[in-house]
C-alpha cells in the first residue's frame, strides 16, 4: 500500500493550481500581444499622412457651389465674397453684416431674440467692423464675445 503523501502521487489541488498559472500567463500574453498589434495598427492608421491631392475641396465659383480635387483647385482670392448662406457648410465664420435671422441663429449661443437685436442694429445703420462692435449688441458681453468671435467675419463687401 503506498502512502497517500508519496512523491508519485501529486495532491489534486496542486495540478489544478498549475493548470490555472498556465491559463493566467498565456492570457496575459494574449491580451499583451493585442494590445501590441492593436497600437501597431493605430498608429500605421493615423500616422500615415494623406495625400492632400486626394482630398475633396469645396468652392464657390460663378455662382454655384463646386467640389475639386485640392490639387486640382484654384485658390479663392476673395473668401468673403462667398453667399453667406453657404458660409456653414464650408465651415467658414458667417459675415454678420451680410446674413439673415436664420442664418445668424445657427452659431451656438444666439437665439431668435439676439438675432433679431443685430438686425435691428443693422438697419439701424450700424456696420460690424470688428469682433468688439458685437458687444454693442444687447446680451453680448466680453464671455459671449469670447465664445461668438470664431463663427463671424467682419466684412463689409456686399
Amino acid at each position: 500500500m503506498t502512502h497517500p503523501t508519496s512523491p508519485s502521487i501529486q495532491p489534486r489541488e496542486t495540478v489544478e493550481e498549475s493548470d490555472r498559472r498556465i491559463v493566467i500567463v498565456f492570457t496575459l500574453a494574449l491580451i499583451f500581444f493585442l494590445i501590441v498589434l492593436g497600437m501597431d495598427m493605430y498608429l500605421r492608421y493615423f500616422s500615415t499622412p494623406s495625400r492632400e491631392s486626394d482630398t475633396l475641396q469645396l468652392q464657390w465659383q460663378n455662382g454655384r457651389l463646386t467640389g475639386c480635387r485640392a490639387a486640382d483647385c484654384i485658390a479663392m482670392d476673395r473668401p468673403e465674397l462667398l453667399p453667406p448662406e453657404i458660409a456653414p457648410f464650408l465651415f467658414q465664420p458667417i459675415p454678420i453684416n451680410l446674413a439673415d435671422a436664420q442664418l445668424i441663429e445657427t452659431v451656438d449661443g444666439i437665439g431668435p431674440h439676439m438675432a433679431a437685436e443685430i438686425l435691428r442694429l443693422r438697419s439701424e445703420g450700424m456696420i460690424f467692423r470688428c469682433k468688439e462692435d458685437l458687444l454693442r449688441v444687447p446680451g453680448i458681453g466680453p464671455k459671449r464675445l469670447r465664445q461668438l468671435e470664431r463663427h463671424f467675419s467682419f466684412s463689409t463687401v456686399q
